[in-house]
């Protein structure tokens, strides 16, 4: 399907979407550098809903889905290649998964992420790009823990 310019199709075989995952989280350090938890997305992204965007037939990046009480939808993991950051493919893989949690009867979508608690430059980027597309702060946990405050947002569909 062709989204708002980008080239974006579901990934429905388990290995496909394991290797696409592994593609690009290797590439982001600056957001995924736990080799424990990499491996873990590797290996749990194969029963999501997946979506990969394309440039010229390259992988730019993908996003999985995971469902929550039948209402609420999860972006449970969204990455792209570092050359293809800030070129709307991140949005555009967000109103896929927006479409798909719509389709499926959803009212919520949300995200987990660093919390505001962080100076972390990169979440603070990535907390921006989530609110730009209406998501809200929602509940605030590990607040004490210096290394990994986090936050849910939340988006009403």
């Amino acid at each position: 399907m062709y989204v708002f310019g980008h080239n974006i199709s579901e990934t429905l075989e388990s290995t496909a979407k394991s290797w696409a995952c592994a593609q690009v989280i290797g590439l982001l350090p600056d957001w995924f550098g736990q080799p424990v938890s990499n491996e873990r997305y590797v290996r749990e992204i194969a029963d999501k809903d997946v979506f990969s965007a394309f440039v010229e037939d390259e992988l730019a990046g993908l996003v999985a889905l995971k469902y929550h009480f039948g209402s609420t939808a999860e972006l449970w993991w969204l990455g792209l290649k570092p050359e293809f950051h800030r070129r709307g493919i991140g949005t555009s893989l967000v109103n896929v998964a927006t479409m798909r949690a719509r389709e499926r009867g959803c009212r919520h979508l949300a995200v987990m992420t660093i919390s505001e608690w962080s100076d972390d430059e990169f979440y603070r980027r990535t907390r921006l790009f989530y609110q730009r597309l209406g998501f809200h702060p929602f509940v605030e946990f590990n607040e004490t823990d210096p290394l990994n405050p986090m936050m849910w947002m939340i988006k009403p569909l």
